[in-house]
């Protein structure tokens, strides 16, 4: 449907011009082809041997202040309270690597 105005054509005529003013082209000003930039790979510092893993945990609002107010009380922040509550209170697992090599077959697997 025409606009009585006739505001359609001024608007496709607006998009020509504004798409035109920004068509990039691979000549520089002076003609001459330009090179595309690379971007330089972004270096990583390298991190240190993970001693500790972030773990989020949902607590109760009563057990988060409980573990606030112990942590709080004894000196520690809350991880630390955490860690020394699971060293103590937790032994019923162990995990162990016995340091077999990996090269040599599963001694489990087959044995008979």
């Amino acid at each position: 449907m025409m606009n009585p105005i006739g505001c359609e054509s001024m608007w496709a005529g607006a998009a020509v011009v504004f798409r035109e003013s920004f068509v990039m082209t691979d000549e520089h000003q002076d003609g001459q082809p330009t090179r595309a930039r690379r971007r330089s790979a972004v270096k990583t510092a390298p991190r240190p041997s993970a001693s500790k893993v972030k773990s989020t945990l949902h607590l109760s609002v009563e057990a988060s202040q409980r573990l606030s107010v112990h942590a709080t009380m004894l000196g520690v922040d809350r991880s630390e309270l955490v860690e020394q509550l699971i060293r103590e209170n937790l032994k019923r697992f162990v995990v162990s690597d016995r340091g077999g090599s990996s090269a040599g077959p599963d001694p489990a697997a087959g044995e008979e």
